[in-house]
C-alpha cells in the first residue's frame, strides 16, 4: 500500500511542471474569437452523462464542477483523477472539407479528506483552447493575387485548489480557488504573387493572468427504498484580468516558411508591450439529481453564461450562453462477485445556445456522449477506468459558416487508495 502511494506521489509530482506549461490547442476557427474554445469543467463521468454534475456526490469521485461535492469522499481514501483524449475534427464548409487528428491533456486532481467535515482537492485544468489556420485569396487591381493566412494557437490554462465543508448530514459548501494564465497568439501573413512586392506578417501574443472563484452548494433529500433527490448550485464571479499585448510587424520576400531576410518593421515586446484588460463573464449554474441505491442516477444540469459582457478590446460580437445538459448512469450491481455486473454504463447529452455571433447569426453546439467504467480490481475496489466516447457539433454550413464536428476518445484513470491506516501486526 505505502509503496503505491509513493509510486503515485511521485508520478504527479514529476507530470506537474509538464502539463502546468503545457497549452491545448483545437482545431477550430471558432476558437479565434475571445479566450478561445472553453474547456468542459467536468471529470470524464460527468463528461460521459453529458457534463451534469452540479448536484452529484460521489465517494470516490473528484466532482471539481461543484467543489460541494467534496464533503462526500470516503474519509481514508487519497484519490487521484487524470485523462487524455485523442480527438478527429472535421470542418466542412459548402465546398471544402478538412479533417484532422490530435492528442490532448483533459485533466489532473487529486482529493483527500483532512477531518470528517472538510476534504479538499488540486487540480489543474485547460480552461480554453485556441488553434486554427484560415486561408483566404482575393484579386487586387494593379497587384494581382493577393492570398491571406490567420492563424492562431494558445489558450489558458487553470489551477485550482478547492475545499468542501459538510454543514449538516445533508447539507454542504465549497470554495474553488483557481488561477488562470496562458497565451492568445495570432498571426494574419498577406502573400502576394507579385515577387517584387514585399509580403508582410503580424504577429500578436496576449498574456493573460487572473484569480477566480467558484462557490457551490449541494443539498440531499433523503427518500425511501434507499432513493435520494439531490440540488446543486454554482456560481463563478466574473473577472478583469491584467493583459500584456507584444506585437511584432515584418515585411519579407517569398513564401513565408523558407524566407532568409526580412525586415521588422514594428516591436513591442516586454516592458513596451501593450498594457490592458481582458473581463471575464460571471457564470451561474443549477442542477438536478436522483439517486436509486448505487443502481441508478440521473441527474439534469442548466448553466447560465454573461458572455454579453465579455470584453478584450476587440469588436467580436457575443451573446449570453445558456447550456442545458441530462445523463444517467447504471451500474447493474456494484457488490456482485461477478465483474460484468460492476461495471458503470453512462450516456448523456448537451445543447448550448451559443455565445460567439457571426454575422449576425448565433453558433450553437451540442455533443451526445456514451461511456463506461471498469473498476480496477487488483488495485482497489473503487478504482476505475473511464472510457468515453463524445460526438460533438458546432456551427453550420448556412450563411456562409463553417460546420465544426468532432469524434473524442477520452481515457481516464480513477485511482482511490486508503489512506490514514495504520497497519497491524499480529
Amino acid at each position: 500500500m505505502y509503496r503505491i502511494r509513493t509510486i503515485l506521489t511521485l508520478w504527479i509530482l514529476i507530470l506537474f511542471p509538464f502539463i502546468s506549461k503545457s497549452q491545448n490547442e483545437t482545431s477550430s476557427p471558432y476558437s479565434s474569437f475571445g479566450v478561445g474554445i472553453l474547456n468542459q469543467q467536468s471529470n470524464t463521468t460527468s463528461a460521459s452523462m453529458g457534463g451534469v454534475g452540479y448536484a452529484i456526490q460521489e465517494k470516490n469521485n473528484i466532482n471539481f464542477k461543484n467543489p460541494a461535492s467534496y464533503t462526500n469522499f470516503d474519509s481514508s481514501t487519497f484519490h487521484v483523477d487524470f485523462a487524455f483524449s485523442v480527438i478527429n475534427s472535421t470542418l466542412r464548409t459548402d465546398d471544402a472539407e478538412h479533417q484532422s487528428m490530435r492528442a490532448k491533456f483533459d485533466y489532473l486532481v487529486i482529493g483527500l479528506p483532512i477531518i470528517s467535515r472538510w476534504s479538499s482537492s488540486l487540480g489543474v485544468i485547460p480552461f480554453s483552447e485556441v488553434g486554427y489556420n484560415i486561408y483566404d485569396s482575393t484579386e487586387v487591381e494593379h497587384i494581382g493575387k493577393v492570398n491571406y493566412r490567420y492563424s492562431g494557437s494558445g489558450g489558458l490554462m487553470q489551477l485550482f485548489w478547492g475545499n468542501g465543508f459538510k454543514i449538516t448530514n445533508h447539507f454542504s459548501l465549497g470554495l474553488n480557488l483557481s488561477y488562470l494564465w496562458g497565451n492568445l497568439n495570432s498571426s494574419k501573413y498577406a502573400e502576394y504573387d507579385d515577387l517584387t512586392i514585399y509580403n508582410s506578417k503580424i504577429t500578436q501574443n496576449i498574456l493573460v493572468d487572473g484569480m477566480r472563484f467558484n462557490i457551490g452548494l449541494q443539498y440531499r433529500f433523503p427518500l425511501k427504498n434507499k432513493q435520494e433527490l439531490m440540488v446543486g448550485i454554482s456560481y463563478e464571479n466574473s473577472l478583469f484580468m491584467p493583459t500584456r499585448e507584444d506585437e511584432t510587424v515584418m515585411n519579407y520576400r517569398g513564401p513565408f516558411a523558407l524566407i532568409s531576410t526580412f525586415d521588422t518593421v514594428w516591436l513591442r515586446v516586454k516592458e513596451d508591450g501593450i498594457k490592458g484588460k481582458m473581463k471575464l463573464p460571471q457564470f451561474v449554474g443549477v442542477g438536478l439529481g436522483y439517486k436509486v441505491d448505487s443502481r441508478y442516477l440521473f441527474a439534469a444540469d442548466f448553466t447560465w453564461q454573461n458572455w454579453k459582457k465579455f470584453s478584450d478590446g476587440n469588436d467580436d460580437q457575443f451573446q449570453d450562453n445558456l447550456i442545458t445538459a441530462i445523463g444517467m448512469q447504471y451500474v447493474p450491481n456494484a457488490k456482485s462477485n461477478r465483474y460484468i455486473s460492476k461495471i458503470n454504463y453512462r450516456a448523456g447529452f448537451s445543447y448550448s445556445t451559443g455565445y460567439i455571433v457571426i454575422r449576425g447569426h448565433p453558433i450553437p453546439s451540442y455533443s451526445i456522449s456514451v461511456g463506461a467504467g471498469f473498476p480496477i480490481t487488483t488495485f482497489s475496489s473503487s478504482s476505475l477506468i473511464n472510457v468515453k466516447l463524445e460526438y460533438g457539433k458546432m456551427g453550420t454550413t448556412s450563411h456562409g459558416l463553417i460546420d465544426d464536428s468532432y469524434w473524442r476518445l477520452t481515457l481516464n484513470i480513477n485511482l482511490n487508495e486508503k489512506w490514514y491506516q495504520r497497519v497491524k501486526l499480529d
